[in-house]
């Protein structure tokens, strides 16, 4: 069966792109073949061949092309999860460190230092920057799961249930085994004579994506027999 795509574009020094990897990362291990992850980076190019701009600075950028080239060099994508993995259990010292990470992902020291600091980290990191204009992604992480945008809880299940929910038949066994979303049911109570001002669609939604996937609501209006009750 064709993999299910996921793509994440992020910063590699962003602390919510860090932990957006901590919990996909044990996905792709479950999934193997039948996820196909790709990651891609959030930065600007300087006029007049200046370089490369990111929001935490030149150190960003360099890590950006470090991971780039772990991606491109390693002989597996497990191999170089395990370099960014590596990389973000101190991701405040990123670019700085890097050495032991190539060394766990089994890529030579060499390669990847020439790949960072030549003509080939640039243009990893170009393509990169590219595929994140494309598809509009300004804050990190910004998710995307079979081409929509992702929105839910950022939990493994969570994750797992989002992969597993475009898999085609048959599903793989890690998706039969996920234990079924809670039913939560909530009252929402308002009042029609405050207008937009009690309009609780935002709260609601945010409650949806983030936390309970499987959130039931009522909607009462204070002026009415039941809202009063």
């Amino acid at each position: 069966p064709p993999p299910v795509e996921l793509e994440l574009f992020l910063m590699s020094k962003c602390p919510f792109g860090v932990q957006a990897l901590e919990r996909i990362f044990p996905v792709a291990e479950q999934l193997g073949d039948r996820l196909k992850l790709r990651l891609d980076y959030i930065v600007s190019e300087k006029p007049e061949g200046g370089g490369f701009s990111a929001l935490h600075g030149e150190p960003e950028v360099v890590g950006n092309k470090q991971q780039l080239c772990a991606m491109a060099l390693a002989h597996t994508p497990g191999a170089w999860r395990r370099f960014i993995t590596c990389q973000n259990r101190k991701w405040r010292e990123i670019p700085s460190g890097w050495e032991p990470c190539a060394d766990e992902a089994e890529i030579k020291r060499d390669a990847l230092k020439a790949c960072v600091e030549g003509v080939q980290g640039d243009a990893l990191l170009r393509a990169s920057m590219a595929r994140s204009v494309a598809k509009k992604a300004h804050g990190s992480p910004t998710i995307l799961v079979a081409g929509q945008r992702y929105q839910g809880p950022r939990t493994v299940k969570a994750f797992m249930r989002a992969v597993c929910g475009h898999s085609s038949a048959p599903p793989p066994a890690v998706c039969q085994a996920l234990p079924p979303v809670v039913e939560v049911h909530a009252v929402v109570l308002s009042d029609k004579r405050c207008g937009k001002a009690c309009d609780a669609d935002r709260a609601v939604k945010a409650l949806r994506g983030r936390f309970f996937p499987n959130l039931k609501v009522t909607t009462l209006d204070y002026g009415d027999p039941e809202g009063k009750r």
